[in-house]
C-alpha cells in the first residue's frame, strides 16, 4: 500500500515522519568537534604564559 500515490503520498514526500525526528542527533555531533579544539588551544596558550 506504501508505494501507491494516493496512499501515501505525504507521508513520502517528507521521508515518513521518523527522519524528522532524527534531526535532533545533528546538535549532538557539533558538540564532540569542539571538544578536541579545546585542548590544542590550551597548549598554544601555555608556552607564551612562559
Amino acid at each position: 500500500p506504501p508505494t501507491r500515490p494516493g496512499r501515501a503520498p505525504r507521508r513520502s514526500s517528507r521521508g515518513w515522519t521518523r527522519p524528522p525526528r532524527a534531526a535532533p542527533p545533528a546538535p549532538t555531533a557539533a558538540a564532540p568537534p569542539r571538544v578536541p579544539a579545546a585542548p590544542p588551544r590550551r597548549a598554544l596558550r601555555s608556552p607564551p604564559r612562559r
